[in-house]
């Protein structure tokens, strides 16, 4: 009895320090199980334990919850979210996201990796919506919500715009949002397939459209420069009327039969193209219809938040006058070659209009010139200037070894020079117009030797 005694009292010890050896290897594996490891008698986070971006581990408690206030306060101090409506954009406060520290450790125990627990205050947010953005329809404030938790929850420093179009109801409604009408042209022949042709394009968000590009696409090869101007021109007159950012865009080197001038363009195949953005988060569609003389072009979408209108202001630049000096003349004649043309210069401002039509931006878009084209007079030399020196004399241009000396018929015996002059206008486009000494100029432009003396004198007069 004493032997099983013994024995059974062995048994016990071993199965004593069995029970022992199996409680701390469930200690242990609990422990990697709830995150913490105690150092020192000090509970700590297991290793490579991350809330979020940021790394707890080997941190106490009170130090994890020290690290995230760091990295969460580093984060609103370059916080750059911004909430968009359309046209319309406000900076959202980083205090509109509040940042759970307890529950964010708590969800890390027993996991290498957890998120970071966020929430977003809905009702200021829906106060900014209604009173900043000026936007009172329905909206999916808690998927626009979703969408800021994830902006923050990274806690990423870096520019974000956040669309509240995604969570708007009815943005696929197809309003009229801008049109250009051009008529009353030369006619087109061209014109009809090339507006069927754009007709029914979709300008998708955040798209840069170029016109060149679409037609090149779309196997379209003609080099009919008025239809193709025509086509440009109606569709930037609709792109006037809207939010759409223009990147590129050719004024007509002349004034043309279609479109007002600041409003009209030009389109060369390789040279001179339309190119624009739209900025917006919502598609829109183009619906174009042309006859050989009537264009009408659309642009359809969601309404945009402000009402655009456009204006030009147009400046007359008189022509200057080149005067010709001719021999065959008599003193006090004069004959008008051409009656020259008056140039331009157009300024173009997009207005911006709220709600209440109330205007809150003038921005100017293009500043157009076409120079004018000069009068061109002939005149007789004055009564003082009618010797004529005898290096000029003579029928052959070679007579006075420069071949500019001479301007007029060789065979007529007679000669001619050219001074310009400004009419009284306020373009100055030669500082030196007023200066009496500019030289005297033949047809080409070229100075003529020896004729300096030929023009009259303030002095004489």
């Amino acid at each position: 009895m004493e032997i099983l005694s013994q024995f059974h009292t062995s048994m016990l010890k071993n199965f004593t320090v069995i029970i022992a050896c199996t409680s701390f290897i469930l200690g242990l594996t609990f422990s990697g199980a709830t995150g913490y490891i105690y150092v020192f008698g000090e509970e700590k986070i297991a290793e490579n334990t991350t809330v979020g971006p940021v790394n707890v581990g080997n941190l106490t408690y009170e130090e994890a919850r020290e690290r995230l206030a760091e990295e969460v306060s580093a984060w609103k101090a370059t916080n750059q979210v911004t909430l968009v409506y359309l046209e319309k954009k406000i900076a959202l406060s980083p205090n509109l996201w509040v940042f759970d520290f307890e529950q964010s450790l708590q969800l890390s125990n027993g996991r290498s990796s957890s998120p970071f627990i966020v929430t977003v205050d809905e009702e200021e947010l829906a106060r900014l919506i209604k009173e900043e953005l000026q936007y009172t329809e329905a909206l999916d404030i808690k998927g626009l919500s979703i969408e800021l938790i994830e902006a923050a929850a990274g806690l990423v420093s870096e520019k974000r715009d956040v669309s509240i179009m995604p969570y708007v109801s009815g943005t696929e409604e197809s309003s009229l949002v801008a049109e250009g009408k051009l008529n009353g042209f030369t006619t087109a022949v061209l014109l009809p397939e090339l507006a069927e042709t754009l007709n029914g394009n979709v300008i998708d968000p955040k798209e840069t459209f170029s016109l060149l590009t679409f037609l090149k696409e779309n196997q379209y090869e003609g080099k009919d420069s008025q239809s193709l101007s025509l086509l440009a021109s109606g569709l930037y007159q609709a792109v006037l009327q809207t939010n759409f950012d223009i990147i590129e865009r050719h004024a007509p080197e002349r004034e043309v039969d279609f479109g007002e001038m600041g409003m009209n363009a030009a389109l060369v195949p390789d040279q001179q193209d339309l190119v624009f953005h739209n900025p917006n988060y919502t598609a829109y569609t183009i619906k174009a219809e042309a006859t050989s003389n009537s264009l009408s072009i659309k642009i359809m979408g969601y309404p945009l938040a402000y009402t655009y209108d456009i204006k030009t202001e147009k400046k007359e630049l008189m022509p200057r006058t080149t005067i010709r000096y001719s021999s065959d003349l008599m003193p006090d004649q004069k004959v008008v070659v051409d009656e020259g043309e008056k140039g331009y210069s157009v300024t173009t401002y997009r207005l911006l209009y709220d709600s209440v039509k109330d205007l809150i931006d003038k921005r100017i878009v293009s500043e157009d010139y076409i120079s004018p084209a000069p009068r061109i007079e002939r005149r007789g030399y004055p009564i003082d200037a009618t010797e004529v020196p005898s290096e000029m004399e003579g029928t052959s241009n070679t007579d006075s070894g420069n071949e500019n000396d001479n301007l007029s018929d060789e065979n007529s015996g007679t000669y001619e020079t050219e001074e310009i002059t400004d009419t009284e206008t306020d373009y100055e486009p030669n500082n030196n117009s007023d200066n009496n000494d500019d030289p005297i100029l033949d047809d080409n432009g070229e100075p003529i030797k020896g004729m300096e003396d030929m023009l009259p004198d303030e002095t004489d007069s």
